[in-house]
């Protein structure tokens, strides 16, 4: 038997997790900064929100009606007398 000194080659992975806190609009993509892969980790949250609903309209249309109501009543008259005056000179 004889001893191999042979070279064996191993990685090592850290982990770091890094507290963002941030409500973001679309998952940001896997990124690198040197030699650090940066992986987004993501939860969804339920929102619940109000919003108006326009449920029905109300049209509200204005009518003039005209009725005759037969009525016993005392109606005043009046008279005027007038007198034509020659134009003056």
């Amino acid at each position: 038997t004889q001893t191999a000194d042979v070279p064996l080659r191993e990685e090592q992975v850290q982990v770091q997790r890094v507290a963002v806190g941030r409500y973001v609009d679309e998952a940001p993509p896997v990124r690198h900064e040197g030699d650090t892969m940066i992986v987004p980790v993501l939860r969804e949250e339920m929102v619940i929100t109000k919003r108006l609903l326009l449920v029905e309209e109300l049209h509200v249309r204005t009518q003039v009606l005209t009725t005759h109501t037969p009525q016993t009543v005392e109606l005043r008259r009046e008279e005027i007398h007038y007198e034509r005056l020659p134009p003056a000179q």
